[in-house]
């Protein structure tokens, strides 16, 4: 883990000092990506500069270990540590052991490092709650946001503004993947139609389109 966390601050490094993906073997689609997003930011190779290095990890492999830990983590002094309170074996099994989250941010906030918890946050209320609660720098909510990127917000977004949104990220991932990836955005779309009366039909027809056309065809009609 400290390997990966040195190799990573090498890697960084290089980016700041003008490498370019290219030559590094990185895919042409990726490098493409890459280039678009940062001429939609008006980003420029002189705008490069270093990053700080943060890790996510979980509690531990089997049993929870997280407290022992993060003392090791510590060592290669990371901006921040976040942790997401299931172990590995769980995977996204049970509940988010927020108890041990809060033990191991009493010993991270020992040191400069920050510690974000992770796990089960449902919506920004719950989100702050958790902040106070157990004593954490910030929370990441993960599944939440499938499919709600409002969660961030607080908003509840209208069927409208989910089927536009949804739209949007169906025109980017087409940007970025080649049309057999587009098939990937189904399970993006089942997200997007949760909670919706009558979104039955509206879902069986996006489960199975294979393109952006497709997608436009369904969505603007």
């Amino acid at each position: 883990a400290k390997a990966i966390i040195r190799a990573t601050r090498k890697g960084i490094e290089a980016w700041a000092n003008g490498t370019y993906l290219e030559e590094l073997g990185v895919k042409e689609n990726i490098c493409l990506a890459v280039a678009l997003r940062r001429q939609e930011l008006g980003l420029n190779v002189g705008d490069r500069r270093n990053l700080p290095v943060s890790v996510k990890t979980r509690i531990g492999f089997a049993n929870v270990v997280i407290e022992e830990w993060v003392k090791h983590l510590l060592e290669e002094e990371p901006v921040c540590i976040s942790i997401h309170g299931r172990t590995l074996k769980q995977l996204y099994t049970g509940f988010a052991d927020w108890e041990a989250i809060g033990r191991a941010a009493q010993v991270i906030h020992t040191t400069p490092t920050l510690v974000a918890g992770n796990g089960d946050a449902t919506s920004l209320a719950d989100a702050q709650a958790k902040v106070t609660q157990y004593g954490v720098d910030g929370v990441l909510i993960g599944r939440a946001s499938f499919g709600n990127p409002w969660v961030f917000t607080g908003h509840v977004a209208s069927f409208k503004e989910k089927m536009a949104i949804a739209l949007e990220h169906g025109r980017y991932l087409n940007r970025v993947v080649d049309e057999r990836g587009f098939i990937r955005m189904r399970k993006h779309l089942v997200d997007y139609t949760k909670g919706f009366e009558g979104a039955k039909e509206l879902r069986q027809k996006l489960m199975k389109i294979t393109s952006l056309a497709e997608l436009e065809a369904i969505l603007l009609d």
